[in-house]
């Protein structure tokens, strides 16, 4: 759990950006997602990009609502009240659950291994970088990003646990085809 704790951490604070959160962008794309039956849903998205609502509600999101995200700190579109899930499957024996958690923006991430949760923790920002927290809110691990690139993350008593310099990071980011700045 570890190693795949510092794993998300680092990546959570390469990838915060200030580009905004592209909020209509993604309310387009779980309106399509929600279409029942397959035939349905690749009809409903070949429609979206057909007709650029896809472009548009890109524009929309860079042009106007990320801009006003990025100055006032809210964005005027609203993420839905139903948090949203992520299922990975390494095999039928190992299991991640992400759930994206509205009231704090933050991720819940559950691991289970033969059907069995054996660990279960939180990432959040925080505006130093980002936290993972165990379910009652203790801090189990922090990012933080620094200046000149870098990242070190630490454990809930502070002490240092691994520190990415900025190679590093530009590193993983060009092997997970990410533009990082």
């Amino acid at each position: 759990m570890k190693k795949l704790t510092i794993l998300l951490l680092t990546v959570c604070v390469i990838t915060a950006g200030c580009t905004g959160s592209f909020m209509l962008t993604k309310k387009v794309y779980n309106f399509h997602r929600q279409q029942e039956g397959k035939w349905v849903d690749e009809l409903v998205f070949l429609g979206v990009v057909i007709i650029p609502v896809y472009g548009l509600a890109t524009l929309g999101d860079a042009i106007i609502f990320n801009s006003i995200e990025f100055w006032s700190g809210e964005n005027p579109i609203k993420a839905s009240s139903k948090e949203s899930s992520v299922v990975i499957s390494a095999n039928d024996d190992l299991k991640v659950i992400l759930n994206y958690l509205t009231e704090n923006n933050g991720i819940r991430i559950d691991s289970y291994a033969s059907d069995k949760q054996t660990s279960t923790f939180i990432l959040e920002r925080s505006d130093s970088g980002v936290m993972a927290k165990d379910v009652n809110g203790l801090v189990l691990y922090k990012a933080i990003s620094n200046e000149q690139g870098g990242i070190s993350v630490y454990s809930k008593e502070n002490e240092l646990v691994e520190h990415f310099s900025p190679n590093m990071v530009h590193a993983m980011m060009d092997n997970m085809g990410v533009q990082y700045n």
